[in-house]
């Protein structure tokens, strides 16, 4: 069987790995100017927009194709193309390139499945103004009549934005005239899934009107095996603290299905991967009727991406 040497591997501005289920979104796949709580408003009851992110900063300690699904234990049917022991940190937002592995060569054939290893920490910053005045939501506290808890106002203006506090912390956006003060917001992704030990999920990823493709993610701990039960739980079954104070979950591994296969030939000179972000970033908003900060713009997210492979 012949194998085909590549010497580059162009990094561009498009790739995916999932934080949390990718929302269903509008036509366009982003937040209008004139959009408020009550437009955003979606079925399961939760009220949110999407936003093209400014920037998105992941580690990629490894990329590789496959010619059938692959797993963190099973590889085999993988090429890996590019690695990183300390990882190698890229905006995929505005694109980057970064050389394949010296010598690496890949069978002839048809390549299915892309799989990529990140660190599992990663940054990102982004701004939307609207055409009227938006409050941010400093967090929840008790309603003073005692039906349940209500949101804290913080900062007001026509644009919100990513401040660098912590992604899913309860100051995580602010609002004002401007987005003269947005700042990278990190997050750490230690769970994945609905059960025990929360370190797999699958769905399918559609982003930017695009084809969906199938992506099965794990959290892995530093040895690269699929993390275990290593936490505590609440009365409701879920991670709630670590128990041993600190846990060794580090990397995301994702696998993807590719919508149009990679082939590689004799005429093959390289292949491309991109990693398409758009519409991946959202804020969030409180309840319209919230008694303590009705229509408050919340909390920021990450709603995933998707990644491709061809080949030229």
């Amino acid at each position: 069987m012949c194998k085909m040497k590549l010497y580059k591997l162009v990094l561009g501005a498009i790739f995916l790995v999932c934080a949390n289920p990718l929302h269903a979104i509008t036509a366009d796949g982003f937040c209008e100017a004139s959009d408020t709580a009550a437009t955003v408003a979606k079925g399961d009851g939760d009220f949110y927009c999407l936003v093209a992110p400014d920037v998105v900063i992941f580690k990629i300690h490894e990329i590789g194709v496959c010619t059938s699904a692959a797993t963190p234990a099973d590889r085999s049917s993988c090429t890996a193309v590019f690695t990183s022991g300390a990882g190698t940190s890229a905006n995929l937002t505005g694109g980057s390139s970064i050389p394949l592995d010296a010598g690496i060569s890949l069978d002839e054939g048809t390549y299915s499945h892309g799989y990529i290893l990140i660190d599992n920490t990663y940054s990102m910053q982004f701004a939307h103004t609207f055409s009227s005045n938006k409050t941010s939501s400093t967090g929840m506290q008790a309603n003073p009549a005692g039906n349940g808890e209500e949101g804290i106002p913080g900062t007001s203006g026509p644009t919100c934005f990513t401040n660098a506090n912590a992604v899913g912390s309860p100051t995580s956006v602010s609002c004002g005239a401007n987005g003269s003060a947005a700042g990278l917001s990190r997050h750490t992704e230690y769970f994945f899934g609905n059960a025990a030990p929360f370190s797999f999920d699958t769905t399918t990823f559609s982003v930017g009107g695009q084809p969906g493709a199938l992506t099965s993610v794990w959290v892995l701990n530093s040895d690269q095996t699929e993390a275990s039960v290593d936490y505590n739980v609440d009365p409701g079954g879920q991670p709630d603290g670590w128990m041993n104070g600190s846990t060794d979950r580090k990397y995301i591994f994702a696998v993807q299905s590719l919508a149009s296969p990679m082939v590689i030939s004799p005429d093959t000179a390289s292949i491309n991967v991109t990693f398409n972000v758009t519409n991946s970033t959202a804020f969030d908003f409180l309840d319209p009727n919230d008694s303590g900060c009705p229509g408050c713009v919340s909390n920021v997210n990450f709603e995933g991406m998707k990644f491709n492979f061809s080949s030229q």
